[in-house]
């Protein structure tokens, strides 16, 4: 389940940051 600050953050971040961001998540993973 994903917390609802994660699902603020993914709603509001840049495309551009998309990459940097879904490896960020990866590895707290």
């Amino acid at each position: 389940a994903i917390s609802e600050s994660q699902e603020r953050m993914a709603v509001v971040i840049d495309p551009k940051d998309v990459d940097k961001f879904l490896g960020f998540a990866k590895e707290k993973t």
